[in-house]
């Protein structure tokens, strides 16, 4: 469900409709400290990957001779990558028990 604004509702967004270019002097009028942006990267992908979570969130070649077969990453498996990847970087900057 989107709000009048066009988006999520629940999200704690604030981004007026962009329909033409003249939207876009309402959309200015918006402080940024009002419009709920995430902080960082990795707080955008958690959100997307909670809203959207089977979208598709990049397209991937994975290898050379599948070229005709890319692959879909959906938000929540680039999300479990990325903590894959970040748990993988923690193990081994520990100290071994």
């Amino acid at each position: 469900m989107t709000t009048s604004a066009g988006t999520p509702s629940g999200t704690g967004l604030t981004w007026p409709r962009y329909d033409t270019p003249d939207d876009l002097a309402v959309i200015e009028a918006v402080p940024l400290a009002e419009r709920g942006l995430p902080g960082t990267s990795y707080d955008l992908l958690r959100r997307a990957a909670g809203l959207w979570p089977d979208r598709p969130a990049l397209t991937v070649l994975p290898d050379a001779a599948s070229w005709r077969t890319p692959k879909d990453r959906t938000y929540a498996e680039l999300l479990g990558d990325v903590h894959q990847a970040a748990n993988a970087l923690y193990r081994r900057s520990s100290p071994a028990s």
